[in-house]
């Protein structure tokens, strides 16, 4: 009996809608298929945390400090890097179709962030996103506009 399906309705709506809210089993292990299917279809996938991430605009598309946690006597430093999309965007492949970022434990992006990669999906059309907004008994998909 298959239990996943073959992942092509989620390629093709992810291609169409740019962005998705993806709901997966608590046990996990099923969203590895669909990553699998992404990269078939010749995306580049990254897949990050959503937790810690601070400004989703900056840390995607500028120019941002990261400041790690001072060690005691320490001295504090802002260490600068180029904007994710970018430094991923430099290291394709020249066949790729482009990026998927997906995010996983998405529950703590606000409603306003997850807007911002709605546009952000729109008007940038080689960079697509997958979000992890919660759990339920079997794996489900919807466009993240509608979530």
């Amino acid at each position: 009996m298959l239990l996943v399906g073959s992942g092509s309705k989620f390629v093709q709506q992810l291609e169409q809608s740019g962005a998705l809210a993806i709901f997966v089993t608590p046990e996990g292990g099923s969203e590895g298929h669909y990553l699998r299917r992404l990269r078939g279809a010749g995306y580049e996938v990254v897949t990050l945390s959503s937790k810690g991430i601070g400004d989703l605009a900056s840390y995607l598309t500028c120019i941002h400090g990261v400041r790690p946690a001072t060690l005691g006597k320490s001295e504090r430093r802002t260490y600068f890097f180029p904007a994710l999309i970018e430094q991923y965007r430099a290291t394709l492949p020249p066949k790729a179709k482009g990026l998927v970022f997906w995010f996983y434990e998405g529950h703590v992006f606000s409603q306003q962030e997850l807007s911002y990669l709605v546009k952000l999906s729109r008007e940038d059309k080689g960079v697509k996103f997958v979000v992890e907004l919660g759990r339920e008994r079997s794996i489900r998909w919807q466009p993240l506009q509608s979530a």
